[in-house]
C-alpha cells in the first residue's frame, strides 16, 4: 500500500511523513512533562506514607491510557472500506472521540484538583 502510494503521489506522501514526525517530536516534548508530573502530584497531594502508591497509581493510569490509544481506533475505524470518503470519515470520528475524551480528563482534573 505505502509503494503504491508513493508512485501515485511521492509528494503528499515524503510531506504527510514530515508532518508525523513534526507530531511525533512534539509529542515527545510534552512526554517528561506527563511522567515527571506524578511524582509532584504525589508530594503536594498525599502524606508521606502514601505517595509510592500514588505515584504508582497515577503511573499505571499513563499506562492504560497509552493501552486505550491502541484498541479505540480498530473498534471505530473498519478494517475494509468502500471508498476513500468513508476512510476519512472513520478517522474523523475517531479523533472526535478521541477529543471529546481528553477535554472530559481535563476538565475531571480541573474540578478534582485543588492547589
Amino acid at each position: 500500500v505505502a509503494q503504491g502510494d508513493m508512485s501515485v503521489a511521492p509528494s503528499v506522501v515524503h510531506n504527510s511523513f514530515r508532518w508525523l514526525v513534526v507530531g511525533q517530536a512534539l509529542c515527545a516534548l510534552g512526554q517528561p512533562l506527563l511522567v515527571n508530573s506524578t511524582s509532584e502530584m504525589g508530594v503536594e497531594w498525599f502524606p508521606p506514607d502514601e505517595r509510592p502508591t500514588a505515584a504508582m497509581v497515577s503511573n499505571l493510569m499513563n499506562f492504560i491510557g497509552g493501552s486505550l490509544s491502541f484498541v479505540l481506533p480498530p473498534l471505530i475505524v473498519a478494517e475494509t472500506h468502500d471508498s476513500q470518503q468513508d476512510v476519512e470519515q472513520e478517522i474523523a470520528r475517531l479523533l472526535r472521540y478521541q477529543l471529546w475524551l481528553s477535554v472530559a480528563a481535563c476538565c475531571a482534573t480541573l474540578a478534582l484538583y485543588s492547589p
